[in-house]
């Protein structure tokens, strides 16, 4: 081109029109956090008492007003809580921890060592379930004030991953009430306190007055926790502004009203939901079930595919093992069980039973962790290939005491069950899995998987240690100790003005993030 010519064109385009401005985008209105920084939160059921001592879950509830030796930071990392330094004795006897010095109960006590060797030989001796999550912890020892050593039978690394069941007592409060009142009225660390409690209904939090707490910087200055049981009932508190989060088992077609209904969705997929073979029960009534080629067949008996895309609306993903994908546990090889009734059938009639057989009793679950609709499809499945069973859907705290064999109760030959890797070592699951029980609380008992768990807690090189979780994970698989079925979602969903809902691992959280806008 001329240079005549460019010198036009650039004229040309001088003189033109302006284009028209693109229109700004509309200001986004500037986040106003509200007055009311009162979170108003439920839950599917509640463990017995208000103190951490009676149940080894809904640590989101306890953790609003106790804190523990050590916490999870994303991924199972661990981090310093009470204690800020630790190590293991030269020995492997033990793992020392130092604490804060800054530390108070809600009592204004100070908390030291005697409070941490108090909790844990109480939990020890009490046989709380904390106890069990690691029964190689013998008791604690007093080393100085700010210092404690938690005693173990044999170097055990998986300490750090149980230690953030241990929520602390205050040892002279304790004492001084009596037990029955401490699960009543506890006090511990944390940054509220309770204000209101009753049993199997509602824990009421309120924010401490006075120095705030050493390390968690909390926003709201309330929690209330209502027990609800019946999910469509929770969510329609949700829509109706009554309730501002909820944590319970929805089912896949709530969540997706929920989300069309412009509510936020948590999803975690970390929980299967097998059905376990009750060694005991078995024993007890010589059931068909004490056959492998009958546990077999059930396994093959379930169409997990069509309950994932059914049941869980394609949230859920068929699962053969006892880790979830999440768990340094999980074995990629172990694929589940295909469907494949005919299989079925042919395994039943090798062991004897062409007809089929009908269960001894029905099949334990409750619906604050199994969807009744799960329970029904297997029921349905099972049925299919000659084998007839009753499902009996318990309230919370008398499935917790049949699962835990508490109070008398005597579990039927299956029970419905939650597997997740709780604290990335499998120590919860471990705790009901290994032969090492005591007979009213054994469920089942794979020799194999106690041994490579076992090897794994005593490993330092963490890939090697990992080998020995799939180990033990495999072993489980190859007694076929239960009825896999599926990997199920875990919905947390709360109201577009509820935020900062994280949840840094599934099952370890607490809502100092959370706050409330206008």
């Amino acid at each position: 081109m001329r240079p005549v010519a460019l010198v036009a064109l650039v004229l040309l385009a001088a003189c033109a029109p302006a284009a028209p401005a693109t229109p700004a985008a509309p200001a986004q209105p500037e986040e106003r956090r509200a007055a009311n920084q009162v979170l108003r939160a439920s839950d599917s059921g509640f463990p017995a008492s208000a103190s951490p001592e009676t149940a080894a879950s809904k640590m989101h509830i306890y953790a609003a007003q106790f804190d523990a030796l050590l916490q999870f930071g994303e991924r199972f990392a661990v981090q310093p809580a009470a204690a800020e330094r630790w190590e293991m004795l030269p020995d492997g006897s033990a793992w020392r921890f130092t604490l804060r010095r800054d530390m108070t109960f809600s009592n204004g006590d100070k908390l030291t060592a005697a409070d941490v060797e108090f909790t844990i030989n109480h939990y020890i001796s009490t046989r709380a379930p904390q106890s069990t999550v690691n029964p190689n912890v013998t008791g604690a020892r007093v080393v100085d004030e700010y210092t404690v050593d938690l005693l173990t039978r044999v170097r055990d690394y998986s300490v750090l991953y149980t230690a953030q069941y241990l929520y602390l007592f205050p040892k002279r409060y304790y004492e001084a009430t009596g037990r029955d009142q401490f699960q009543i009225k506890p006090i511990g660390t944390g940054p509220y306190e309770l204000a209101d409690y009753r049993p199997g209904e509602l824990l009421v939090y309120r924010l401490r007055a006075g120095s705030p707490h050493p390390f968690r910087k909390p926003i709201l200055t309330e929690i209330r926790w209502n027990a609800i049981p019946d999910t469509s009932t929770a969510l329609a508190g949700l829509r109706a502004g009554e309730l501002d989060l909820v944590v319970s088992p929805f089912t896949a077609d709530q969540a997706d009203q929920a989300k069309r209904d412009g509510l936020n969705l948590d999803v975690q997929l970390n929980t299967s939901q097998p059905v376990r073979f009750d060694k005991g029960a078995l024993e007890r009534t010589n059931s068909p079930m004490l056959d492998k080629r009958v546990r077999l067949a059930m396994n093959y008996a379930i169409d997990k595919e069509a309950i994932a895309r059914t049941v869980y609306r394609g949230y859920g993903q068929p699962l053969g093992q006892i880790a979830p994908p999440d768990s340094v546990m999980y074995d990629e090889s172990l694929k589940p069980f295909p469907y494949d009734p005919a299989l079925a059938k042919r395994l039943l009639a090798e062991a004897g039973y062409p007809n089929g057989f009908r269960l001894n009793g029905p099949i334990d679950f409750s619906q604050s962790f199994q969807q009744p609709a799960l329970m029904l499809a297997i029921q349905d499945y099972l049925r299919q290939v000659g084998i007839e069973a009753q499902i009996e859907n318990r309230d919370f705290t008398t499935y917790y005491d049949i699962a835990l064999g508490r109070g008398g109760r005597t579990r039927n030959e299956l029970i419905a069950g939650n597997i997740a890797d709780n604290n990335g070592f499998f120590s919860l699951q471990r705790s009901l899995l290994t032969c090492e029980l005591p007979p009213a609380a054994l469920i089942w008992c794979a020799p194999e998987f106690d041994r490579n768990y076992q090897l794994a807690q005593q490993e330092p090189d963490p890939q090697r240690r990992a080998q020995y979780l799939r180990a033990a994970n495999k072993a489980y698989v190859d007694d076929v100790g239960m009825i896999f079925t599926v990997l199920i979602p875990q919905f947390t969903i709360s109201t577009p003005k509820t935020r900062g809902v994280k949840l840094t691992t599934p099952f370890f959280w607490n809502a100092d993030t959370i706050y409330k806008v206008e």
